[in-house]
Order: structure tokens, then sequence, then C-alpha cells
């Protein structure tokens, strides 16, 4: 399985957000930090937003926040939810003209991702900074 670019940004956002939850950040600085597009990042703030994972305020004090805690922030369910899911896009291949096989075959991915999220389900944002004074290190926030 591929993670697409947008889950990508998502977890680095999430990471970037969780590392100082109290104080909102602003969009450009945190793409600054990460060399990526401000645009793309204002798409994944505002799907996170409109999903209750983060909350954003207008104005010069304005910014992107946390609304949850970290360990609130379950990753499986995150990426359930942002992440588009579909390992067999159609199962009437050519490469397999039966549908008994097609549907065995559909049914592997299935379960490999069904296991896949079950895993990531063990998971939260806040196991992801378990150590903060690293992660600040590396946030360049200390």
């Amino acid at each position: 399985m591929r993670i697409t670019q947008y889950t990508d940004h998502t977890i680095r956002l999430l990471l970037y957000l969780g590392s100082n939850q109290e104080d909102f950040k602003k969009i450009e600085d945190i793409a600054d930090h990460y060399i990526i597009s401000s645009n793309h990042l204002r798409k994944v703030m505002r799907h996170l937003s409109s999903l209750r994972y983060t909350e954003t305020r207008r104005g010069p004090l304005g910014g992107i926040r946390l609304r949850r805690r970290p360990h609130e922030i379950n990753i499986g369910r995150l990426f359930r939810e942002i992440e588009p899911l579909h390992l067999i896009e159609q199962i009437d291949s050519p490469l397999f003209p039966f549908s008994n096989i097609n549907e065995r075959w559909k049914s592997m991915f299935d379960q490999a991702l069904d296991a896949f999220l079950k895993e990531l389900d063990k998971y939260t944002l806040a196991d992801l900074i378990d150590n903060p004074d690293e992660l600040f290190t590396h946030l360049s926030l200390k």
C-alpha cells in the first residue's frame, strides 16, 4: 500500500501541532518548516478542521491548533477518514476472467487492508510524539 502525499502532509501537520498544543500556529510557518506548499497544507487544514481534529482562528493571532489531545487521535481512525483505502479498484479484470477468482483476489486484499488498519488502531498521535525533546529539536522549537 502506498500512502498518499496528502496523508503524509496530514501526519506532518498533526505532529507539528501536537508538539505545542496551546498556541495557534501559522500555516505558512509549518509549510516553510517542512518545505511543502502552503496551499496543499491549507487543504489539509480545512479537512482536519471539518473532521474536528483541529480548530482555526483568523486574525493576527490566528492560525491552527489541535482540538483534541494527541492521545485522543487514533492513527487507524485518522487513516480511515483521510486516506483513499481502495486496494482493488476494479475486480472485473481481464487478468482474472472468472468471478470466483475475482472475489478471492478482492477478499485477500480486503483482509490485508483490515490487518494494516488494525495495527494502526493500536497507536495514537501521542505515540508518535513519545519523546517531546527530540521532536522539539527536530521541529526547531527549542
